[in-house]
């Protein structure tokens, strides 16, 4: 199984990576993969543990992002990880599994973020810096978030793929739609598409983090990553501002 009965992720998550495995694997024979093969599991496994599966997640992420590509062997990653390879088979069911994992766990912390600052107090001009700055720093930390969520989604028939987009996306451009609805309600926004809103920000986040050696050739003035960073969250704030703030 890719998730035990008393997995802490969500049924729906579950029977979409099932969903998911059979679209990808189909993908992956036509584009003659890279990644290993799993070796033969032990005939005794422990209980699964939050830890393991945790940092099989974090290693996978630490080498796509240091390799800069999502054709990362699987033996890699366990040897990151310093646990045995089977163990991946045993947590996430085959390698389309461990992908969706890893998109999940990289988009779900964002998708909780966001919930919690939509509820919270405050002027949909505070609510929407808040997430900006956040969204900056997220694709800073994971800049293959796209590329990884291009490449499940590619793979996946339509249902499947309604159901990630359900899952993992529209929470986005729902917090858009409401955020840009306060705003609209107080006189601070005019009236814009969340989902022209949601291509602009994550395109922009997107291709400057997942470019990063492009950035560093074409930016002037020796800019740190920390530096970038500040800038670009600065930039794109008042990018977004400029668009949809009420003129006068």
């Amino acid at each position: 199984m890719l998730w035990s009965s008393n997995s802490i992720y969500p049924q729906c998550l579950v029977e979409l990576s099932y969903a998911l495995s059979g679209c990808l694997a189909r993908k992956h024979e036509e584009e003659h993969a890279t990644m290993a093969n799993l070796s033969p599991g032990p005939l005794n496994l422990p209980p699964k543990r939050p830890d393991v599966r945790d940092a099989l997640l974090q290693a996978a992420s630490e080498l796509i992002i240091e390799r800069d590509t999502l054709e990362v062997a699987l033996t890699d990653v366990a040897q990151r990880a310093s646990v045995n390879s089977a163990l991946i088979q045993y947590y996430f069911g085959n390698k389309d599994g461990f992908l969706l994992a890893l998109l999940e766990r990289d988009i779900g912390d964002a998708v909780r973020r966001m919930r919690i600052l939509l509820a919270s107090d405050g002027s949909a001009l505070d609510k929407l810096t808040t997430h900006l700055s956040g969204l900056a720093r997220a694709y800073h930390r994971v800049p293959y978030l796209n590329r990884l969520l291009r490449l499940i989604s590619n793979a996946a028939e339509e249902e499947v793929f309604g159901e990630l987009v359900r899952r993992l996306v529209d929470p986005m451009c729902s917090f858009y739609r409401e955020v840009i609805a306060q705003g609209v309600a107080a006189g601070e926004f005019r009236q814009v598409d969340p989902v022209f809103l949601y291509f602009t920000v994550v395109g922009a986040c997107d291709q400057l983090f997942s470019n990063r050696r492009l950035f560093n050739q074409l930016a002037a003035g020796g800019r740190t990553t920390d530096a970038a960073l500040r800038e670009f969250t600065d930039y794109l704030v008042k990018l977004v501002f400029d668009g949809i703030k009420m003129r006068a």
